[in-house]
């Protein structure tokens, strides 16, 4: 008999961890409607898959970047990893590559010295890529190439590098009518 309470309290505290979440402590989620504890909930359930692309619609200011970091701090594997926010439409176009996958020195005009890709700095954590819906179609391919494999290789290398890398992805466009 004691062995069948130590097994259902095992199974109430594994419970209890999937239905708990953590507020990140800059960006909380402001509300308490059940509209938002159902996005937490499913946000809650989404960051325990790390493998497992992200995208988040919505209308501008809804909140899609605190919906990412909310994502981030309630992955158990990837919580105490980096962070990598990535806005797509800062970048002009031509630089998004060696933003992403990085460069090495000489690779062209003004890289001056080797660089790691955001998607490097953010090994075994979470890339946010805001405002995907901004991404040309030429660039598009290459991250669709990176979601396909998890391997980089920096502008003006020869060598391929293996991420873990989770992608969360946000955009205020309707993509399908795109």
């Amino acid at each position: 008999e004691q062995e069948s309470k130590e097994d259902l309290k095992h199974q109430l505290e594994k419970e209890k961890e999937k239905n708990e979440y953590i507020e990140p402590e800059h960006n909380p989620f402001i509300g308490h409607s059940s509209r938002i504890h159902l996005l937490k909930r499913t946000l809650k359930i989404v960051a325990d898959e790390p493998d497992v692309t992200v995208m988040i619609t919505g209308e501008t200011g809804v909140g899609k970047g605190v919906a990412a970091r909310f994502l981030h701090a309630n992955s158990a594997v990837r919580r105490h990893k980096p962070f990598q926010e990535i806005n797509i439409s800062s970048i002009p176009k031509d630089l998004v590559p060696s933003q992403l996958f990085g460069h090495k020195k000489g690779s062209f005009t003004g890289a001056t010295d080797d660089q790691k890709g955001r998607l490097e700095m953010a090994n075994h954590g979470i890339v946010f890529l805001d405002e995907i819906g901004e991404l040309d179609l030429d660039n598009q391919v290459k991250l669709l190439n990176f979601l396909q494999d998890k391997t980089i290789t920096p502008l003006g290398s020869d060598k391929t590098l293996k991420l873990d890398v989770q992608i969360v992805a946000a955009t205020n466009k309707s993509l399908r009518e795109e």
